[in-house]
């Protein structure tokens, strides 16, 4: 039995290796992503033309021809939610949960100084910010 396992061991191991890894979310957040939606503290808000484009660990905000550079950003996708952190290029940290699916991208992010919020829900006086976003089609 024992010469006849060692095949199939061997076979199985390389269709294992044969098939790509999934792409993780930080290969999956990259690119370009229109703001569709946004609300603080349980107000929807305006969208305005706001995209968010994610090259490497860095997030740029552009609306018209306006663009800003938001510093960097970091994902832990064994959190439940998800977390995203941001830092801005003066090294304040923005605490926040993000959620990728398909070509949504949902991320809620606490005021400065405050703890990550733990759903994609606002309220009055929380100061937390629900934003969703669409992948720009090229």
């Amino acid at each position: 039995m024992e010469g006849f396992s060692r095949p199939i061991l061997v076979v199985g191991m390389l269709v294992a290796a044969a098939v790509p890894a999934s792409e993780s979310d930080m290969d999956r957040i990259q690119g370009t992503w229109v703001l569709v939606s946004s609300e603080s503290e349980g107000v929807s808000q305006p969208s305005g033309s706001v995209r968010m484009v994610f090259e490497g660990n860095r997030v740029t905000a552009t609306m018209g021809e306006k663009s800003t550079g938001l510093g960097t950003f970091a994902l832990d996708p064994t959190r439940t939610p998800k977390a995203y952190d941001r830092t801005y290029p003066d090294g304040s940290p923005r605490r926040g949960i993000y959620e990728l699916e398909g070509d949504t991208l949902k991320i809620g992010i606490a005021p400065l100084g405050k703890e990550r919020p733990s759903a994609f829900a606002t309220k009055p006086g929380d100061g937390v910010t629900l934003l969703i976003y669409k992948r720009e089609k090229p």
